[in-house]
């Protein structure tokens, strides 16, 4: 029981250490949860509307995918944007500035794996 307990204890200190060391980790942490950059990267080729995103992820749960639309357009990653005054209205997102910026970085990233791939 000792050791489990000072196993947590220690992984909590150092997160908490990396937590206050860093803002790369803030970052990472962001745009790292499960879907965001496959959302983005679809947003980008034209696959905006809500249904044409849940038919791109069909193992995600519909739950997931509005959590994560969501949390992208609170990160002001995506703008949401409503079309029609009735039910069901048509949903559909695009790209901000800033996720424009993040996707050329993240394209650099993915050259970068590609070229260092063993």
């Amino acid at each position: 029981m000792a050791t489990i307990l000072k196993r947590n204890l220690t992984n909590n200190h150092n997160l908490k250490v990396l937590e206050n060391t860093t803002e790369v980790n803030d970052v990472l942490r962001t745009i790292s949860t499960r879907w965001k950059m496959m959302i983005l990267y679809d947003i980008s080729l034209g696959v905006n509307q809500v249904n044409k995103i849940k038919a791109a992820f069909p193992t995600a749960s519909d739950h997931m995918l509005t959590q994560r639309l969501r949390e992208l357009e609170t990160e002001k990653f995506i703008e949401r944007h409503v079309e029609g005054n009735v039910a069901p209205s048509l949903i559909s997102y695009t790209l901000t500035t800033k996720s424009r910026a993040l996707l050329q970085i993240i394209k650099q990233l993915q050259q970068w794996g590609l070229h260092w791939k063993e």
